[in-house]
């Protein structure tokens, strides 16, 4: 009777479980803040208006109190205080409506009627209206980057490359948007201190550029872009002394962290006490494909190899719970949170981890998350790991089934297009010539061909096109690897000169095309057009052999 019980409940079990209690949760909290809001508002608007009333110290205090509810998410609702128009403020719009703001101070006979600060007499709002906006500029264009120049210098000789590529990206995200996150989630939680720091220095900054009267606004974020903008708003007053603050600001940024991290020994990315001997994966940004050295597993992509040591770091397969994406991060809940092994994760081209609480795990990878969370996702997924993937990823990747190589096989690589088939010792790279990414030949188109279609070398599943549609990679229904490289440093014309045919995900015929080049124009560049076949994952191929007087037969390749 009572195992019959327990499976009347079993539909309710697994998965199903969490939307099912989300929404039992969702409607208990709402009948509680049904009855709280009315407190919580109060609260809001009183702290709104005590800080209205203190002038610059006021706006000095709403930027430290901004920064330091950054971790918690709870900086909108303090936002919307002082921004929008919860009480009346509404500091954004005023600023952003600045002739017709300008137009209402001067009919303003009153302090309700007045858009800005009623001195009894007149309505101010020239260097009054976006007090509560002006002093993140400093921060946001100068301040942090400011902050990631010392943390990159302050970052150990053997990781700066990966920490300089983290830390621009971020920088250049903060200074252009006023999209802060990456810079912030990296020290966040690594160095309180430092973040603790940062939200005096936002406080003072807002202090500072509402006492003078320098006002600015956005509507998006404090970056260049809404600066430019806002410069030509009536309302934008001594706004280029913002500029002149945040130049101070970027060296103050500077040497405030450089010492701190230095004097107290602060663990910021780079500068970890259990990194590998080798520095962790290499790979060259010019041809997307991982050098030797980059993956002592086996594995040549390096996005693979990192999403297999971020997965034995998370405690194995069978441990995660969940996996999720963000801008820089990989979000994830496990079930144990005992077998996460930081030092795995940290060696995995990952700049940093943090636990917002014991199960959540969130691995700092930078901007190829995505590209990580892909391959972590493919793993779990043909492993048959019962992990939730959160994050968007076509079902056609999802669902395939590890393939299975068949002992044994020959299998046959066609011509990608017309030309001359020479062995891959020939070519001018040297990572190709020395088989270093795989075994394969080489082709050299023809050289009158002023435009032609690269094609499948065989048929199968189109596994990627890569973004800059120099290269792609398939696999044949024996479930062979083949990589089809366009030129030699082609990544570097940023996809000038390569038109995509077909997507990644689709099942391609021998000698369908792919990849449609400009031969003529690329010529004239000087690039090298000569194409690259081959076979990355080298455990597959015992040896290939080049037969030209096959017809249109290129290579025959022996699996083991």
């Amino acid at each position: 009777m009572a195992r019959a019980k327990t499976s009347a409940f079993a539909f309710f079990s697994g998965r199903r479980l969490v939307p099912i209690l989300s929404s039992i949760f969702s409607a208990v909290v709402a009948g509680i803040m049904y009855i709280i809001w009315p407190l919580v508002y109060s609260a809001l608007f009183s702290f709104g208006a005590w800080i209205q009333g203190l002038g610059a110290v006021g706006a000095g205090l709403y930027g430290f109190a901004n920064r330091l509810l950054i971790p918690t998410g709870l900086h909108h609702a303090l936002n919307s205080v002082f921004w929008f128009d919860v009480m009346g403020i509404d500091d954004i719009r005023k600023f952003q409506e600045g002739p017709v703001t300008i137009d209402a101070a001067a009919a303003a006979t009153d302090a309700l009627s007045c858009p800005g600060v009623w001195d009894g007499t007149t309505c101010e709002v020239i260097g009054v209206v976006g007090q509560y906006q002006a002093g993140f500029f400093p921060i946001m264009m100068f301040g942090l980057p400011g902050a990631a120049l010392a943390i990159y210098l302050r970052a150990k000789t053997k990781r700066r490359k990966a920490v300089g590529a983290l830390m621009m990206a971020a920088a250049v995200a903060s200074f252009f948007t006023g999209v802060t996150e990456p810079l912030e989630f990296s020290f966040m939680f690594l160095a309180p201190l430092l973040y603790l720091v940062h939200a005096i220095l936002t406080g003072i900054s807002l202090a500072i550029a509402s006492a003078m009267g320098w006002t600015a606004g956005f509507g998006f974020s404090a970056g260049a872009v809404d600066f430019l903008l806002s410069s030509q708003n009536p309302l934008a007053n001594q706004w280029w002394m913002l500029l002149v603050m945040g130049v101070i600001y970027f060296f103050a940024y500077l040497g405030i962290f450089y010492a701190l991290i230095g004097l107290l020994n602060i663990k910021t990315p780079g500068r970890d006490d259990d990194e590998s001997e080798d520095g962790g994966a290499s790979f060259d940004a010019f041809t997307d494909i991982a050098r030797p050295g980059a993956s002592k597993g086996g594995a040549d992509n390096a996005n693979t190899h990192t999403a297999e040591q971020i997965i034995q770091g998370l405690g194995g397969k069978n441990n995660i719970d969940s996996i999720d994406y963000c801008s820089t991060r990989l979000r994830t809940h496990v079930h144990d949170a005992s077998l996460v092994d930081e030092s795995l994760i940290r060696k995995a081209a990952a700049s940093g981890m943090v636990r917002p609480t014991k199960q959540s795990i969130q691995v700092i990878v930078g901007t190829k998350v995505q590209f990580v969370y892909d391959e972590v996702a493919r793993l779990l997924a043909q492993s048959g790991a019962d992990a939730e993937l959160i994050g968007e990823r076509p079902a056609s990747e999802l669902d395939q089934p590890a393939t299975t190589v068949l002992t044994g096989t020959t299998v046959e690589l066609s011509k990608p297009t017309v030309g001359q088939v020479i062995a891959l010792e020939g070519v001018s790279d040297d990572a190709f010539a020395s088989k270093s990414i795989g075994d394969g030949f080489a082709l050299v188109p023809a050289s009158t061909a002023a435009v032609f279609d690269v094609c499948a070398p065989a048929s199968g599943k189109l596994d990627m096109v890569f973004k800059t549609n120099h290269a792609f990679s398939l696999t044949t229904s024996a479930g062979l690897e083949v990589l089809v490289h366009i030129g030699f440093d082609t990544v570097k014309l940023k996809g000038e000169g390569f038109t995509r045919l077909v997507e990644q995900g689709q099942f391609v015929e021998t000698g369908q095309p792919i990849v449609r080049v400009d031969a003529k124009a690329l010529r004239a560049q000087g690039v090298d057009l000569t194409i690259a076949v081959v076979m990355p994952t080298k455990a597959q191929t015992s040896s290939v052999h080049l037969a030209q007087g096959k017809g249109s037969v290129a290579a025959e390749v022996a699996l083991k």
